[in-house]
């Protein structure tokens, strides 16, 4: 499980760089602690609390290793009809307390609400500039250290998990070992740019133990596939080729 991050003095006036929105969060600093209050003044969270979940860095990734293509366009996942395995979404609703995303990805089509907006629950979103932010109810936005946040949301979780949706931050935690688990589901396509889940140029690499096979930290995963031909796929896909009438089926 993880541990505190460091603590650090905060300044009273750097409220003015948190906003909570639609009157439901409201962030306050009380000896220099971070606390969570809710519209109705029933305290949601603080850096105190002592209940822990985990902290999962979470994505649908390209075999090549993108979790969104161009502008954080997610659009390939609709298009390619990609699900992961029968009963693993209502895992994630059930034990997942709060969610820490970024502003990029919060903004991007489709980026707002989870597993088709089937969960419900505090929203914890990173930017550089809070006071711009269009409101959204259960949803915080700081301009704080990711460490930090992290803490608040596990504590607002309530013993639950809390899930990273964002390549950023997640990288940030794992190299800060405040990551206690990767999870992901691979789909068949190569995407060939993007955002990658992992892009630390000039960085070490980082070794990862498998929760399957006895935890072999030298174990690799095979994955077989073969390539689908252009004709072959969804019209709607880019790069798909549309058939002519008549077009021979033989395959070559």
């Amino acid at each position: 499980m993880i541990g505190h991050p460091e603590r650090r003095s905060i300044d009273a006036t750097s409220s003015r760089q948190d906003r909570p929105l639609a009157d439901y969060n409201w962030i306050s600093y009380d000896d220099n602690q971070l606390q969570i209050t809710s519209g109705e003044g029933r305290i949601m969270a603080t850096e105190q609390d002592d209940r822990r979940g985990r902290v999962l860095w979470s994505f649908m990734m390209s075999l090549d290793g993108f979790v969104a293509a161009r502008n954080h366009d997610m659009d390939w996942m609709r298009t390619g009809g990609y699900r992961a395995e029968p009963g693993v979404i209502e895992g994630y609703i059930e034990r997942t307390g709060a969610i820490v995303t970024g502003r990029d990805g919060w903004d991007s089509p489709g980026g707002h609400r989870p597993w088709g907006g089937a969960w419900r629950g505090p929203i914890f979103v990173l930017t550089h500039h809070p006071e711009d932010a269009e409101p959204a109810e259960d949803v915080t936005f700081l301009r704080r250290d990711p460490a930090e946040v992290v803490q608040l949301a596990l504590a607002a979780a309530g013993g639950r998990d809390i899930m990273v949706f964002s390549p950023n931050i997640g990288a940030q935690l794992l190299e800060r070992g405040l990551i206690d688990e990767i999870d992901l589901h691979i789909a068949p396509v190569l995407l060939g740019e993007g955002i990658r889940l992992y892009s630390r140029p000039g960085g070490v690499p980082i070794r990862l133990s498998p929760l399957a096979d006895e935890g072999d930290a030298t174990s690799t995963v095979r994955v077989r596939y073969r390539p689908i031909d252009l004709a072959e796929r969804d019209p709607a896909e880019p790069g798909a080729r549309r058939r002519s009438p008549g077009a021979s089926e033989v395959r070559r």
